[in-house]
């Protein structure tokens, strides 16, 4: 994600945050995608004055990524949340565990790309994987009352 695509992000968010205000919703949001940046990069860090939550930057200071090049990750795929999802478990859903999910049928075995997601195509050859990222995750959790 770059500096424009930051902006445009912030913006649309506003925009829903006052829409949904003016109809007397409480909305929490949930953000997800490629955003071409790690969420350690400016244009992503910028958004937590939004009050939103960006879980993935733990995982990207222990070194986990969705993409490889050049024997270097790069977390890019990530979701960002509100923090009213950071609480405990209510009425209201609160946000359990994030994470990057890379089983090993989603990595490459071969030299030299070993533990790399495994691509549909490299190149132009056909290899039968599924992406040149590993998907990303977030589980919700909410209380149910009897």
């Amino acid at each position: 994600m770059r500096e424009k695509a930051s902006y445009a992000l912030r913006e649309e968010i506003l925009k829903n945050r006052a829409y949904n205000q003016k109809h007397g919703y409480k909305t929490s949001e949930i953000i997800m995608g490629d955003f071409n940046d790690t969420p350690l990069d400016p244009s992503l860090l910028s958004l937590n004055e939004l009050n939103l939550y960006l879980p993935f930057v733990e995982l990207a200071k222990k070194g986990e990524g969705t993409t490889a090049f050049m024997d270097q990750w790069f977390l890019f795929d990530q979701m960002l949340y509100s923090k009213d999802l950071k609480g405990e478990p209510n009425k209201t859903y609160a946000l359990y565990k994030t994470g990057v999910f890379h089983p090993d049928y989603l990595q490459e075995e071969k030299e030299p790309f070993v533990g790399y997601p495994k691509r549909f195509y490299q190149q132009t050859r056909f290899v039968g994987g599924y992406s040149d990222h590993f998907p990303v995750y977030g589980i919700l959790i909410r209380k149910i009352e009897p």
